[in-house]
């Protein structure tokens, strides 16, 4: 039996979706745009564009980027200058790489 993405996802996942369906209704507001409107930009469904911005989580990620981008907003996803990035990235620089020796055994 398939499971929903509603129902497999954390309280904190949950209220995360619900948050980005509020910003993508709040920033399609704020330009101007009518569902309809926004729905053809980004290429998706109007149906599709009503359950994101309820914060449907079971929406596909791709249809999130496209109606992101058309409003302006994918760079709030992709910003090299992320703090917590850069400072993983800078955590694993000291780590050692493990080095593995090869297998006696190449025969397959």
């Amino acid at each position: 039996m398939k499971m929903s993405a509603t129902h497999s996802l954390s309280p904190r996942g949950h209220s995360a979706a619900q948050s980005f369906g509020r910003k993508l209704r709040a920033a399609r507001q704020a330009r101007g745009y009518t569902q309809p409107d926004l729905a053809a930009r980004a290429r998706i469904s109007l149906s599709t564009l009503v359950r994101m911005e309820a914060g449907d989580s079971g929406t596909a990620f791709g249809m999130w980027i496209n109606a992101f981008e058309v409003l302006g907003l994918l760079s709030m996803f992709t910003d090299s200058n992320d703090p917590l990035t850069e400072s993983v990235a800078l955590a694993n620089l000291d780590r050692p790489i493990r080095k593995r020796k090869p297998s006696r055994n190449l025969d397959f």
